[in-house]
């Protein structure tokens, strides 16, 4: 019995460009190392990635995650992560303040998971301080070593509905 050549027009490629296409073009969604929940709406979640994430009213002012009201300052206050501890550091002229205690301002203070952080005086209108505020909770990298940042260009990741990664947190 002869080989016959092999009819090449019926073979399939091993790999599809559509699927190199794709593993390609997908990119990694950068790790966070904390979450911060506004209590005015908890299902508009910001995912920190980067080390340094400003709070405050005005974007243009540099402000990664930003709250509406006149009593906040532009660049309202500052969170770190820096050797796996987050640090709160007060940049404004009103003050903020960390489950009902005043920062001292421009002195970076240690925050743990699950604080509260209010942008305005807790004794503040309620409704004004439901705004301006939020909870911060911290991802445990699992090996001891605390919270750790992403390499990534951006500061954080907004979703304005429940998170697809609730739970790691």
């Amino acid at each position: 019995m002869t080989a016959q050549p092999a009819d090449l027009s019926t073979q399939q490629p091993e790999t599809q460009l559509e699927d190199l296409a794709d593993e390609t073009l997908a990119s990694p969604r950068p790790r966070a190392w904390a979450r911060l929940v506004p209590l005015a709406d908890p299902s508009a979640q910001y995912e920190l990635v980067s080390e340094v994430v400003v709070v405050g009213r005005i974007r243009e002012k540099g402000c990664h995650v930003t709250f509406s009201h006149p009593r906040i300052s532009a660049r309202h206050c500052e969170i770190r992560l820096r050797e796996g501890e987050a640090l709160l550091t007060d940049l404004s002229q009103n003050g903020t303040f960390v489950n009902a205690g005043k920062l001292a301002k421009e002195s970076p203070t240690v925050i743990q998971s699950g604080d509260e952080v209010a942008l305005l005086q807790p004794r503040s209108a309620p409704a004004d301080l439901r705004r301006s505020s939020f909870y911060i909770f911290l991802r445990n990298d699992g090996g001891g070593g605390g919270a750790r940042a992403c390499s990534a260009g951006c500061a954080c990741l907004l979703y304005t509905s429940p998170s697809p990664r609730d739970g790691l947190l």
